[in-house]
């Protein structure tokens, strides 16, 4: 059975022209690609962005700008750098992993929506031919995309496989917390919290925010269906002990 190719489209904010690639290889490789997006920089997905694609019978609407996820950077197969500034400053491929260069100069700057329906019009060229070139095109391999998400419902589910990191998640979908205030909730090691901590922000569930010389931690589950859809049959623990103990004042420090 053939696997999806893992295709990751990167640009300055994710807002424009990478967002553009991201909805083309979905739309034209269907099944035989799994897709994603990113930018070096934070930023807003333009409202151009969504008009020129709206025409084309592409709804971006609900998409958002992201940063690069070194997890899904590192399992691509085919990393795209959608202009000459994601060369200077992108990590650096892995040997293994295609790398392509596409040089599309940002059309937001004109401030005119020809410049971007011109972008789109060039991106939708280059993406159709590297999904040609990837021999994914327009291909339906039904088995190969249920067996991909068998494998995310499968990972998922192993690190659901474990009480402590059940625990973690049910704390943090209520509200940001430090290592310290995890410990003291939990009453157990901070190697041990540590440890899954770890294990969650390798999957993408966890973000983190650092202050001063403490890392605060949030459950982060936009990209993360499967597991927001279980959240919505998870019991709650906002009245757990552990959590009116500590209040809204940190145990750090």
């Amino acid at each position: 059975m053939k696997k999806p190719i893992r295709i990751y489209f990167i640009c300055i904010q994710n807002r424009c022209r990478s967002q553009i690639a991201e909805a083309y290889a979905k739309h034209f490789g269907g099944s035989n690609v799994i897709v994603h997006s990113a930018g070096l920089e934070a930023g807003e997905i333009h409202p151009f962005t969504l008009q020129v694609m709206k025409e084309e019978g592409i709804d971006l609407r609900g998409h958002v700008s992201k940063p690069i996820d070194h997890q899904l950077f590192m399992r691509a197969n085919v990393v795209v750098k959608l202009c000459e500034q994601v060369k200077e400053r992108c990590p650096s491929i892995p040997y293994g992993i295609q790398n392509v260069q596409w040089d599309i100069p940002d059309p937001l700057p004109s401030g005119n929506v020809v410049d971007v329906r011109a972008a789109r019009n060039e991106i939708k060229r280059h993406v159709l031919e590297l999904l040609t070139q990837l021999n994914v095109l327009k291909a339906d391999h039904g088995e190969s995309a249920i067996d991909a998400e068998l494998d995310e419902w499968a990972g998922m589910f192993r690190l659901l496989g474990d009480k402590t990191r059940l625990h973690l998640v049910s704390l943090l979908r209520e509200r940001e917390l430090c290592v310290c205030e995890l410990v003291d909730v939990l009453q157990t090691s901070q190697p041990n919290i540590s440890q899954h901590l770890r294990k969650l922000k390798d999957a993408g569930w966890i973000s983190e925010r650092k202050q001063g010389q403490w890392v605060y931690y949030s459950l982060n589950i936009e990209n993360q269906p499967h597991l927001g859809a279980i959240l919505r049959l998870w019991p709650k623990v906002s009245v757990n002990p552990g959590l009116a103990r500590i209040g809204d004042a940190s145990s750090c420090g």
